[in-house]
């Protein structure tokens, strides 16, 4: 990426592809959207606001919100100013929130709701630093100063000063044992996983993603920076229990899920057979094999064959299509992370002509390490490890890790941090 920093990213592909719808999200039945110019102009308009509240660079604000296109604005006029963003699980109890805030020196708040808000309004006084809570429902009423032209002209000046050694957000990890600890990723980490991605998938203008999984964690986050690189369309999903209805709304090409949403589907459509005649169950067993006969075929590069081919057409007419259906249609990408995917699962939706392309890392490497991809790929695992990082399995069985995406630290814990990288390669556990 030439992009210095996030918010200059950003900038870049909004001067690119101004007219190019950025962000959708649902308000009751109706989806409306945004285009780069107009997300750009109102990321602008919150930075401007930003310094208007009095933030500074270095600066710990906090988002505590269900996934929203407000939450990206702030996330993105935080970046533009120099300050640190945050995140908060929206459900995350408010002694647990409060902790974060705390340790994290937050001194202004977004939430999501009027509701947000007053919950950790009535738990203020155990946080002594907080100085300001602000709703995302209300966005508009926090943006008015933020668009006078000398704040504005000022937003951008602090903008072009951010460098990617800068750290752009603090994600707070539970681990196993002892308090949360809040992981340090520099704007040059999510950059690095910017540019991994683009080496390996390829998306862009056209292309639309769901975003249903929080935005508190650097899975869907680090994602959805990417998108914002190539020009593709974030979809906001603020409930992610109706994630399979959006998906047929939606259509999204391309998207990253967790194993057990493809699981429910999987065993969705197995007990439709099981509970239907014989001979749905003899054809749905039919359609599969052809269906995987055929894609092993396609992507190895061998002939597929007349035969084969009229097979496949009427197996897609009968089943295959349908079970594409309920993701809403083909995917340029469909990455799964954050545990195990059975094989079995792999192999079905496989069948069916799309490619879940699994991968593995974590909050430190912000988040993506290794992935499987449309060129190179193995069922059964996590690919291969992406551009600019290595991977080593010591004589114990740990992993561990260096790269360009390796966290900064973790956020005033010196001995932990040294405990983490005891030879300049990151511990995993």
């Amino acid at each position: 990426m030439s992009a210095g920093n996030l918010a200059l990213m950003l900038a870049d592909t909004a001067a690119r592809c101004p007219d190019e719808p950025a962000m959708r999200w649902r308000t009751g039945h109706t989806w409306t959207s945004s285009t780069y110019a107009e997300v750009q102009s109102r990321v602008r308009a919150a930075a401007g606001a930003l310094i208007a509240a009095g933030v500074e660079a270095g600066d710990r604000i906090g988002l505590q919100a269900q996934n929203c296109p407000e939450w990206a604005i702030i996330d993105f006029a935080v970046l533009s100013v120099g300050a640190v963003t945050v995140p908060i699980y929206p459900t995350t109890t408010t002694s647990q929130a409060a902790y974060i805030v705390n340790d994290a020196g937050i001194t202004l708040l977004f939430v999501g709701d009027v509701a947000q808000r007053d919950r950790m309004t009535g738990a203020w006084a155990s946080m002594a630093g907080l100085q300001r809570i602000e709703v995302l429902d209300d966005l508009d009423d926090f943006l008015v100063p933020g668009q006078h032209p000398s704040l504005t002209q000022l937003a951008e000046a602090r903008r072009a000063s951010v460098s990617g050694s800068d750290v752009a957000t603090l994600v707070y990890t539970s681990g196993t044992t002892g308090d949360p600890k809040g992981v340090m990723l520099t704007h040059g980490n999510f950059l690095h996983q910017v540019t991994a991605l683009r080496e390996r998938f390829t998306v862009g203008p056209g292309d639309t993603s769901l975003c249903f999984l929080p935005l508190s964690h650097a899975y869907e986050r680090g994602w959805s920076y990417f998108l914002f690189s190539t020009g593709a369309e974030n979809c906001y999903l603020r409930d992610p229990r109706g994630v399979i209805e959006a998906m047929a709304e939606v259509r999204p090409t391309t998207m990253v899920t967790v194993p057990r949403l493809l699981e429910k589907i999987h065993e969705a459509a197995r007990d439709r057979v099981a509970h239907g005649s014989a001979t749905r169950a003899r054809m749905f067993a039919w359609a599969l094999r052809i269906g995987a006969e055929f894609e092993d075929r396609r992507r190895a590069g061998r002939a597929v064959g007349p035969v084969l081919r009229a097979r496949h057409a009427v197996a897609d007419r009968l089943v295959l299509r349908r079970i594409r259906e309920v993701v809403g249609g083909r995917k340029n990408v469909l990455a799964s992370g954050g545990a195990p995917l059975a094989q079995s699962v792999e192999e079905f939706f496989l069948a069916a002509g799309i490619l879940v392309c699994q991968g593995y890392g974590l909050t430190e490497t912000a988040a993506l390490l290794t992935c499987n991809h449309p060129a190179a790929f193995r069922l059964g695992t996590v690919g291969t490890p992406v551009l600019g990082s290595e991977v080593r399995i010591m004589t114990t069985g740990e992993i561990e890790v260096r790269g360009g995406s390796v966290m900064a630290g973790y956020y005033g814990k010196p001995a932990e941090t040294a405990a983490a990288f005891p030879d300049g390669w990151l511990r995993t556990g």
